[in-house]
């Protein structure tokens, strides 16, 4: 018979061949072309052999045909549902710590404003902002008391409602209303300690805004600074509104210096000043 003279290895080599095709994804046209090649170098030996392979490889590809995209889809799903909930993970993470970071900042400004109250001057009856920073309680505006020898920084009213009144010394040193004081220089220090040391309280100090030249600050305590600047006489006059405050201490150092505490526009840092008794300097009433 004629199949007895068939050789099975031409069948084993090309379903080797299919397998492999189907193995590395060959699409299903290169598959059938192996199956062809296969039928016109066996058909006149291996009748029923041929039938036989044939329809094997028919099915065969038609599995490949229906399976491989299947698994293939089914694949990219479950790395689809997969990336999914990597991703669902992901945010859930972030929102918490975003929640987390908004609550802080939120709890930061509440506890800032349940530290503000205010105070109203019996002189003249005009209302302070204070704020209680650590153990102290401070004037949160600069003073705008108008006595004598305290001037508004260019004469112009204006400036003294926003940034408070200027004055000399011995004028700044008895200014503040009955229950309030100058603050000596040790009370400042206990003030710039608590927001850090002198090399960073001036930027939690300061306002948020009104600064020029991006000098704000971050406000941290609700002591607001303002850059009220100063009448110094030996410059030439009125300088540096809006690039810096200069408040008097109460810590004479001789007949003619006191020292100051100020803060600059364009530093984070809390300066230590000797400024002439004459000068004319931003007040900031401690209470007693």
């Amino acid at each position: 018979m004629q199949d007895s003279i068939c050789d099975t290895t031409i069948i084993q080599t090309v379903t080797d061949t299919i397998y492999k095709n189907i193995v590395t994804d060959t699409t299903q046209f290169a598959i059938w072309q192996v199956a062809e090649r296969f039928y016109s170098s066996t058909a006149d030996k291996c009748l029923t052999m041929v039938v036989l392979s044939l329809t094997l490889i028919v099915i065969v590809v038609a599995i490949a045909g229906i399976a491989l995209p299947y698994f293939q889809s089914r694949s990219n799903k479950n790395l689809k549902e997969k990336l999914k909930k990597e991703v669902e993970e992901k945010f859930e993470e972030e929102k918490k710590s975003l929640k987390s970071v908004v609550i802080a900042e939120l709890k930061t400004e509440f506890d800032k404003f349940k530290a503000i109250s205010y105070f109203t001057d019996p002189r003249d009856m005009q209302t302070y902002r204070i704020v209680k920073i650590g153990s102290q309680i401070w004037m949160a505006e600069n003073l705008n008391y108008a006595a004598i020898n305290s001037v508004c920084y260019e004469n112009d009213i204006t400036n003294a409602k926003k940034y408070g009144r200027l004055y000399d010394w011995n004028t700044a040193k008895k200014i503040c209303p009955i229950g309030w004081h100058l603050p000596n220089n040790d009370e400042w220090q206990i003030l710039i300690n608590f927001a850090g040391s002198n090399s960073v309280a001036g930027n939690k100090l300061k306002a948020k805004e009104d600064w020029n030249n991006n000098g704000n600050g971050t406000d941290d305590y609700g002591f607001a600074a303002l850059p009220g600047g100063l009448l110094n006489l030996n410059a030439g006059g009125f300088i540096a509104l809006g690039y810096k405050s200069v408040w008097w201490s109460d810590t004479e150092i001789n007949s003619n210096k006191v020292s100051s505490k100020g803060i600059d526009h364009d530093g984070n840092h809390v300066f230590q000043g000797t400024e002439d008794k004459a000068y004319m300097l931003s007040v900031r009433c401690i209470k007693d």
